[in-house]
């Protein structure tokens, strides 16, 4: 900071640096709306005191293409906060409202992370067919619970019942059937989907 301050004083110069932000300034969602900016800088307290104008940069939680910019602090002008969406085709920004309040973004938003989920499940249900087809006569739950976590496959009891659940509704032409229907143990086959291909 010292290098930086002699350098922008002695030729007239506008530098813009960089810095890491420390840990305790994005450890969660509680910390962004409560930690100072002023002590965020991941180093001595050179920048905080250095800087003419310091700004924290940060990307909202749920939306990828936006930019949340907090002037911290400012020596010329006001101190505030922007947001700024991100063009990556045409590599430009454009300043917007806070996504946040936005009904049309905020529902966006919900609809990505839905999809983002059932994408998870159905690669999840993927992955179970995968197993199921080396037991073309059957497999009992259990079974199929340690032949999953025989292919590396490390998922909690939720994590198996969704991709269960999905791949009984059909994955890629086919789906999962119980040969035991009404018994305490189930049996699971995989069979071909309406309309799919056989397995």
């Amino acid at each position: 900071m010292v290098a930086i301050r002699r350098v922008a004083s002695g030729h007239r110069l506008l530098v813009v640096a960089t810095c890491e932000a420390a840990r305790a300034a994005y450890r969660n969602d509680d910390a962004v709306d409560t930690f100072n900016e002023l002590a965020a800088g991941a180093e001595p307290r050179a920048i905080e005191f250095g800087a003419q104008t310091m700004m924290m940069v940060r990307t909202p939680k749920g939306h990828p293409d936006v930019v949340h910019v907090r002037v911290a602090k400012n020596r010329r002008a006001d101190r505030g906060e922007l947001w700024l969406r991100v063009d990556r085709d045409a590599h430009g920004v454009t300043e917007i409202g806070n996504p946040a309040e936005d009904p049309a973004a905020v529902a966006e938003a919900v609809r990505r992370d839905q999809r983002a989920a059932r994408d998870h499940v159905d690669r999840d249900a993927r992955d179970m067919a995968r197993v199921l087809r080396r037991f073309p006569t059957g497999i009992t739950e259990s079974n199929l619970r340690g032949a999953v976590k025989a292919e590396g496959l490390s998922w909690g009891r939720d994590r198996f019942g969704a991709a269960r659940a999905a791949l009984a509704e059909g994955v890629d032409g086919s789906r999962l059937v119980d040969l035991t229907p009404g018994k305490r143990g189930r049996t699971w086959t995989l069979r071909a989907a309406p309309g799919g291909d056989p397995c």
